[in-house]
């Protein structure tokens, strides 16, 4: 499991990644509010903070157990833990329910009652306030708050649309950019495409089939406006992704014409930008049905077909995009037959790079073809000597798992004209793997 914040942002750790001048500074800003509401999830914080400018600090949970930690301050761009990084450490801290001090103050050998939360402190606030108080207070929060009021808007365009055809603006406005989009301001974009998914999400039970085509227009919007935003986060394309969930449950649900859909998910997948849809198969396998299946089989074989088979001489002369989609369609169609004899054909269309080699040689070796791919690995280093040592660690890793391969077939790699390189790897102690 990957560590938490909570794990690793202690006062400790902020104590010994913050020199005592800029932990002091830092408390200061923190007692003196400077910190902005907290923007925060289970592995990081996000917040601004007040000091001569406004600066923007970061905070979050390494995969590794440590604290990572930004600003975009001038000490924070040189990877400092600034004053404002620790004033933002200690609110959360704060928030939290842990005890912050001030640097002079000394704790008590009294033990100490736990703080609330301010999460706990607005809950309770909030119970006591009547109906009519909370309407009051939302409307006034949104006349202060865009983004309340942009997300207020939409939902009651979203519950006064009766139809597909009034859901339209409603995508509109949750999908549309104006402007480049800061990466400050890209978690925004991405909470209303959340919003946008979780409400066509509950019209389909509406029973429209045209739903379908118009979360395939708000992805489409979605992907556009992707190329004006700066997402260095991640957060939106995941927010995208949701959309395309909701497209998988639309389709098995509301049934959409097989053999359109099986049209429209071939376009998407060939010739998308973004690789949404880059897997089809077996998402869509229900939804198509059998009608839908053929025709996208019929579709995918016939741009497989013009493919000109590729051998190691074409390694390095250019990248296709367009050739590596049809080649997935192709593979993940034949998988859901089964077929490992077509499935072996279709990647040996392909052979112009080491890796295709190397994904051969593991498919082979997974359904118990050892001498197949025995004879794929030794053409592959032929084809790149360059690469011989990784052929032979997939290799490696596969024979240890199986023990199947003995010396006698193992030898016969040095069949192949040796560089120092593949000498190294033959005389590697796999080589002598026996049962």
């Amino acid at each position: 499991m990957s560590p938490g914040l909570t794990d690793v942002l202690t006062l400790r750790a902020i104590q010994e990644l913050a020199d005592t001048r800029t932990f002091a500074r830092g408390n200061a800003y923190f007692h003196d509010g400077a910190v902005g509401l907290l923007d925060v999830d289970e592995y990081e914080v996000r917040a601004d903070v007040q000091g001569t400018q406004r600066y923007r600090v970061r905070l979050a949970a390494g995969s590794d157990g440590e604290l990572e930690y930004e600003c975009d301050c001038p000490v924070g761009d040189d990877g400092t833990f600034c004053k404002h990084a620790v004033a933002v450490a200690l609110s959360w801290l704060e928030n939290a329910g842990e005890e912050v001090f001030e640097p002079s103050e000394k704790e008590s050998a009294k033990p100490r009652k736990k703080r609330k939360t301010h999460e706990e402190q607005i809950r309770e606030y909030v119970e006591t306030l009547s109906e009519s108080a909370l309407r009051e207070w939302l409307i006034e929060a949104a006349d202060r708050d865009r983004g309340i009021r942009d997300k207020l808007l939409f939902s009651a365009k979203a519950k006064a649309g009766d139809d597909v055809a009034s859901l339209k603006s409603v995508v509109r406005q949750a999908t549309k950019v104006y402007g480049f989009v800061d990466w400050r301001d890209a978690g925004d974009y991405a909470s209303r495409l959340s919003d946008l998914a979780h409400m066509l999400d509950e019209r389909i039970a509406d029973g429209n089939p045209k739903l379908v085509e118009l979360i395939e227009e708000a992805i489409a919007q979605a992907e556009n406006a992707l190329e004006h935003i700066d997402d260095s986060d991640g957060s939106v394309m995941p927010a995208i992704m949701q959309l395309r969930e909701v497209h998988e449950r639309a389709c098995d649900s509301l049934e959409p014409d097989p053999a359109a859909l099986a049209e429209r998910l071939f376009q998407f997948q060939t010739t998308g930008d973004w690789d949404t849809f880059h897997n089809v198969l077996p998402s869509y396998q229900h939804a198509l049905g059998e009608a839908g299946l053929a025709r996208y089989r019929e579709l995918v074989e016939a741009a497989w077909t013009q493919l000109p088979a590729l051998g190691p001489k074409a390694f390095r002369t250019h990248f296709d995009s367009d050739r590596y989609r049809v080649e997935h369609a192709m593979e993940e169609l034949t998988a859901l037959s089964g077929d490992i004899d077509g499935l072996v054909a279709v990647k040996s269309r392909n052979l112009s790079s080491p890796h295709s080699f190397l994904e051969l040689a593991e498919l082979l070796q997974q359904h118990g073809r050892h001498d197949d791919a025995l004879k794929c690995a030794e053409k592959g280093i032929a084809a790149f000597p360059n690469e011989a040592r990784r052929l032979g660690e997939v290799l490696h890793r596969r024979a240890s798992a199986s023990r199947r391969w003995r010396p006698r077939g193992i030898a016969r790699l040095a069949a192949v004209r040796a560089t120092p390189r593949e000498r190294c790897v033959l005389r590697a102690p796999w080589c002598r793997q026996t049962d």
